[in-house]
């Protein structure tokens, strides 16, 4: 649905982006996927393509106190990764070989809870106000490093110079959310057949709020040169660790609408918004920019959740079609400009159900989600590189009706 999840609030799923959303859980919920990108970054003069593929998330709730609306949540998200390997060569004034390799990457793990602060009916059943808050505390670690090897290929006395700096974060996050959710029902009367149809509506709003804050690191730098690629180290130029908190992590905020009626259709949009300016690594500020972007997105679904069909021609009316589009701008510049960053997407929910021993109702126990995203990055004239790329995810959504069944033997 574009990415849109700040103001969705449902009672067998939970949004890793919303720390409140997890209040109304009415069952455990496991969540997991798999992202494959495919990219092309192109210059005036040349063209590059690449793939890379990671695991974007593992979420897991449950819900403490289904009658109090209280849930908790975790979860595990990385938040940067660096893979890249670049090679110059020169010839003035000695042949010379020059490389640069980045590996590593710092992730998030996080654990929260959230609760109903306001569950207030008006008028019988006829109008419902929901208001849910939720908190996680985070820890941010991992590892990168860089080595830079330069190679002077002097046929006389060849030389190797190597520099190694890897940088290890350590330190917590603090992130907030609230949704509130006004519901309200309409009775449409058909006389012909002598029936009358009762229309559930939702208006959610939610926001989300991850406050900065400094992080603890340690840096490591080691350069040495030695007389061969494969020899012994000749002799060690530099070699420090020391320990800072001079990590400062950015603000981020987030504001989401969402419009659902029944659980057949829903409508969303998202906007997020993010204090880059204000990074600081190892006490120096880099050229980031503050950065925002705008989603809207859409889901269908013909036939309500609650009931499936075991017709297999029947299966795809409780399949979930979802649609939507993005655009904002990077943190990065390009030619001195930010980028802009604009994409469509198109996913489908495919359910997996059981019987209810209990009803004999069918319900969905799993859900087995598929997107495919497209998108470009930058232009060439104005950035001078312009990437295009298709995202291919598959999420899979684990949940069940309660913990166990109590069955009677008559």
């Amino acid at each position: 649905m574009g990415g849109c999840a700040i103001a969705h609030l449902d009672s067998n799923e939970f949004s890793l982006t919303n720390p409140a959303s997890s209040a109304k859980l009415g069952s455990y919920s496991f969540e997991t996927g798999l992202n494959v990108r495919f990219y092309t970054d192109k210059t005036a003069a040349n063209s590059y393509r690449n793939l890379d593929y990671n695991v974007p998330y593992f979420g897991f709730a449950i819900p403490l106190d289904t009658h109090r609306q209280w849930g908790l949540h975790m979860g595990l998200t990385p938040l940067s990764r660096i893979s890249y390997f670049s090679q110059t060569e020169s010839s003035l004034p000695y042949k010379s070989t020059e490389n640069f390799t980045g590996s590593g990457g710092f992730s998030k793990f996080f654990l929260g809870t959230s609760k109903e602060l306001l569950g207030k009916k008006l008028s019988g059943k006829t109008y419902k106000n929901e208001l849910y808050v939720g908190a996680n505390v985070g820890y941010i670690f991992g590892r990168e490093s860089v080595t830079h090897l330069y190679h002077i290929n002097n046929t006389d006395t060849p030389l190797y110079l190597q520099q190694n700096i890897t940088n290890i974060i350590g330190g917590l996050n603090y992130d907030f959310g609230a949704i509130y959710k006004y519901t309200f029902y309409t009775h449409d009367s058909d006389v012909v057949k002598k029936s009358t149809k009762n229309n559930k509506y939702e208006i959610s709003f939610g926001g989300t709020a991850s406050m900065p804050g400094y992080t603890k690191a340690t840096q490591e730098y080691l350069a040495y040169v030695y007389p061969s690629q494969y020899g012994s180290i000749h002799q060690t130029l530099a070699d420090t660790s020391y320990n800072r908190t001079d990590i400062m992590m950015p603000s981020k905020y987030g504001f989401g609408m969402r419009f659902k009626k029944n659980e057949n259709f829903s409508v969303s949009t998202d906007f997020n918004y993010t204090t880059w300016s204000k990074f600081r690594y190892f006490d120096r500020q880099d050229t980031l920019k503050n950065n925002y972007y705008v989603s809207v997105g859409a889901e269908w679904t013909p036939k309500s959740r609650t009931e499936f069909s075991k017709d297999f021609l029947s299966y795809f009316n409780s399949v979930s079609y979802r649609g939507g589009v993005k655009y904002g701008k990077t943190f990065f510049t390009l030619n001195g400009k930010q980028a802009d960053d604009i994409s469509v997407s198109y996913g489908m929910g495919f359910p997996i159900s059981v019987r209810d021993p209990l009803s004999g109702i069918y319900r969905k126990v799993t859900a087995i989600d598929f997107g495919v995203t497209a998108g470009s990055i930058g232009n060439l004239s104005t950035n001078l590189i312009n990437q295009t790329y298709v995202r291919l995810s598959l999420g899979f959504h684990l949940y069940d009706m309660g913990w166990f069944y109590k069955r009677k033997i008559d």
